[in-house]
C-alpha cells in the first residue's frame, strides 16, 4: 500500500491506495475479489449520485453523468468529433 503525499497543495490531502489500485477503499482490505471491486463501483456511483455532490461537482464546474460502458463510448467518441470539426474548422495544425 502506497501513500501519495500531496502536500505541496494549499492543505495537505493524503490518498491511498489498496492493493488493488483502488483509493476509494479501506485501507486494510481484507476481500480483493472482483465483487468487493465492484461494490466499491456501486458506492462510489451512490455518492456521485447524492443530490448535494451532484450540486457541488456542477458548482465545481463539472456535468455528473452516469453512463454504461458503450454509452460513455459514444459520448467520448462524440466529443472527439466535435473537437476534430472545430479543429478543422479554425484551421487549428500540429505543431
Amino acid at each position: 500500500m502506497a501513500a501519495l503525499d500531496c502536500g505541496a497543495l494549499h492543505s495537505r490531502t493524503y490518498i491511498r491506495y489498496d492493493e488493488r489500485g483502488a483509493a476509494d477503499s479501506d485501507w486494510e482490505v481484507a476481500d480483493l475479489t472482483f465483487e468487493s471491486w465492484v461494490g466499491d463501483l456501486e458506492e462510489m456511483t451512490r455518492a456521485l449520485n447524492a443530490p448535494d455532490m451532484r450540486e457541488r461537482l456542477t458548482n465545481l464546474g463539472a456535468q455528473p453523468m452516469s453512463m454504461t460502458p458503450a454509452e460513455f463510448d459514444r459520448f467520448v467518441r462524440s466529443e472527439m468529433d466535435d473537437a476534430a470539426r472545430i479543429v478543422k474548422a479554425a484551421g487549428i495544425s500540429a505543431q
